[in-house]
C-alpha cells in the first residue's frame, strides 16, 4: 500500500485506510477458518460410528486391534482404538500409484482387517474387489446417524 501511495496520487490516509481494510479482511478470514473448523462434524460422526460398532468391531478383529478404516472419517482410528497396518490413508495423493503395493498387503495379510464406512470410493476402484474377493464380511452394520453402512472386513 505504501509503495501504490507513493507512485501515485493517493495520499497518506488512503495508505491508512488500505491498510486498515487489509486487516480488517485478514482478521475476517481468519474468524471464518475458526469458524468452520470448530464446525466440523467429523468427529461427533466419528463418535457415534464408534458406539454403534464397537462390539462389532471387537468381535471380528480382536485383540490385535489392526484395522484398515476406508474411506474415514480418521478419527475412527481413535474413538475404536485401532491402529492402521499401513502405512495409507485414503486421501493420501498416490494412492492409486500405490495400488499394488496395497493389493499386496490385501493378498498377503499384512492387512488383517478392513472397515469400510459407507461406500467404496472411486480411489478404490481396483482395490474394492480384491477386500470382497478375499475377505469376509464379518459384520454389518447400519448406523442410523450419520447415515451410513459399515462393514467389517476380515481374512
Amino acid at each position: 500500500a505504501v509503495a501504490a501511495a507513493h507512485g501515485g496520487d493517493r495520499s497518506w490516509p488512503s495508505v491508512g485506510a488500505l491498510a486498515g481494510l487489509a486487516a480488517l479482511l485478514a482478521a475476517g478470514l481468519l474468524g471464518w477458518v475458526t469458524s468452520q473448523v470448530r464446525a466440523d462434524e467429523g468427529g461427533a460422526d466419528a463418535e457415534q460410528i464408534a458406539a454403534a460398532v464397537r462390539a462389532d468391531v471387537e468381535r471380528c478383529i480382536g485383540p490385535a486391534r489392526e484395522a484398515w478404516v476406508v474411506p474415514g472419517p480418521l478419527t475412527l482410528y481413535d474413538e475404536l482404538e485401532l491402529t492402521n497396518p499401513t502405512p495409507f490413508y485414503l486421501f493420501w495423493y498416490t494412492l492409486e500409484a500405490q495400488e499394488q503395493r496395497v493389493l499386496d498387503g490385501l493378498a498377503d495379510g499384512s492387512i488383517p482387517a478392513v472397515v469400510q464406512v459407507g461406500a467404496w470410493p472411486p480411489s478404490m476402484r481396483a482395490m474394492a474387489p480384491a477386500v470382497e474377493a478375499g475377505y469376509e464380511a464379518c459384520a454389518t452394520v447400519d448406523v442410523a446417524e450419520p447415515a451410513v453402512r459399515v462393514t467389517v472386513w476380515t481374512r
